[in-house]
């Protein structure tokens, strides 16, 4: 009887330990996409102002950032012609820290549809990452 017992708990134990490493291959772990970049985000808005297409965006690293913020922004305008804003860090587009959000503001043509190409950058140590993203477009204020 002790011997059954035995046994069937020896059983047991091999079992819960074969099931355990069977959950843990099929759990495989997934890198994250980015080292430098937890979330981002930009849209368009129409202006308060005659003519102005307001341009909000959003980037969180993943850490304390180096560099965060905005690289460029590129507005395509209603004739196809194109408006280039670099970022940098005098015109406060790029900086330090843990989150960076803002709004550019176009000035462009009363009632015309305009987007942006958006490139947000997140610099942690010698880790560079980016991510371009496309507005919708937004009527500039009539």
């Amino acid at each position: 009887m002790k011997r059954s017992i035995a046994m069937l708990l020896a059983l047991a134990l091999v079992l819960s330990c074969c099931l355990g490493i069977a959950a843990a291959a099929g759990s495989e772990i997934t890198p994250r996409a980015s080292l430098t970049i937890f979330k981002t985000s930009a849209a368009s808005y129409t202006g308060d102002n005659k003519g102005e297409v307001d341009f909000d965006y959003t980037i969180i690293p993943t850490q304390s950032a180096d560099e965060l913020g905005v690289s460029s922004i590129v507005i395509h305008c209603p004739d196809g012609s194109k408006v280039k804003i670099f970022g940098t860090t005098s015109n406060g587009l790029i900086r330090s820290g843990i989150a960076c959000s803002g709004t550019y503001t176009y000035k462009g043509i009363a009632g015309q549809p305009y987007y942006a190409e958006i490139t947000l950058i997140s610099t942690i140590g010698s880790n560079t990452d980016s991510r371009t993203i496309t507005t919708k477009s937004a009527n500039a204020h009539p």
